[in-house]
């Protein structure tokens, strides 16, 4: 028996739906193709810390200046991941300031030869630092499906304090009864007795650890100059002029008191809180005038 020929029958896909598919295509294309530095990514990471201040640096100087001006290298140690062609690294070197405000900007070092390593910078006495490392990841593109573009990641420190330094102190009124001084002997002893006047050198960063002018009020407010020995405690504000006969002399950081006995008279400071190293006076015995 003749089995009946199959007929196929080829049917056109309706307009409407031809074109809902290509759209449809068209969208899954776009969603899953990975946009412009989609597929690239950068990370930074930083770590700061203070290397240690020179054997010359102490604490207590039996002088009446320093031999050292308190200063610190800050030391970043930083690495980063950059998934493009090239990589900047930034490492910005600031003071941090009271009250959360915008830290002020010390230093910028720039590298383009790794993705990891150290950078270091000296930073003066009494700054509150911190440094924040970036790393900028280029991509040129190819002009056609990938735009040049750019990928940045940052990473901050955490906050290093260096204390602030007495650099000098020095008599800008004194006296003596009994000898005669030498100019060595006039700014930098005294003798029991007389009243001193002293002006202190100090080195610190005033909007880092005062946050204000450290010769106005605001400023002012936040500091002590220190005296012992001899007889004295003191510990008052500075002064901004000392007065002598007839006139005022004007000084960064006064103090006046009288002097009691024969001994050492120590200075040290305090800055926003912070103490500072001490220097020395000797002090003479009271003689027959």
């Amino acid at each position: 028996m003749a089995l009946a020929p199959v007929v196929h029958h080829n049917r056109a896909m309706p307009i409407s739906r031809a074109l809902l598919l290509a759209a449809l295509t068209f969208l899954a294309t776009c969603l899953l193709a990975p946009a412009a530095g989609a597929h690239h990514s950068a990370t930074a990471s930083a770590r700061l810390t203070l290397e240690p201040l020179g054997p010359r640096c102490k604490q207590a100087e039996n002088a009446p200046r320093s031999k050292c001006d308190g200063s610190r290298v800050a030391r970043v140690d930083w690495s980063a991941t950059c998934g493009a062609e090239s990589a900047i690294i930034q490492v910005d070197y600031m003071a941090a300031r009271p009250g959360g405000k915008r830290p002020l900007g010390l230093a910028t070092v720039e590298l383009d030869s790794a993705l990891a390593g150290v950078t270091r910078k000296r930073i003066g006495a009494g700054t509150r630092v911190v440094a924040s490392v970036t790393v900028h990841c280029d991509t040129e593109g190819d002009g056609d499906t990938i735009e040049s573009h750019r990928v940045s990641a940052s990473a901050t420190t955490a906050t290093a304090v260096i204390a602030p330094r007495l650099v000098k102190v020095e008599a800008v009124t004194n006296s003596f009864c009994g000898f005669v001084p030498s100019n060595r002997q006039l700014k930098f002893t005294t003798q029991a007795g007389s009243t001193l006047g002293v002006d202190y050198t100090l080195e610190f960063n005033e909007q880092s650890l005062l946050g204000a002018d450290s010769r106005k009020p605001p400023g002012l407010r936040q500091q002590r100059l220190v005296a012992r020995g001899a007889g004295v405690r003191f510990r008052r504000r500075p002064l901004n002029a000392l007065p002598t006969a007839g006139q005022l002399v004007r000084v960064g950081a006064g103090a006046r008191f009288p002097v009691r006995r024969k001994g050492r008279l120590r200075f040290s400071a305090v800055i926003g809180g912070l103490r500072t190293n001490s220097l020395a006076f000797p002090v003479f015995g009271r003689r027959r005038c």
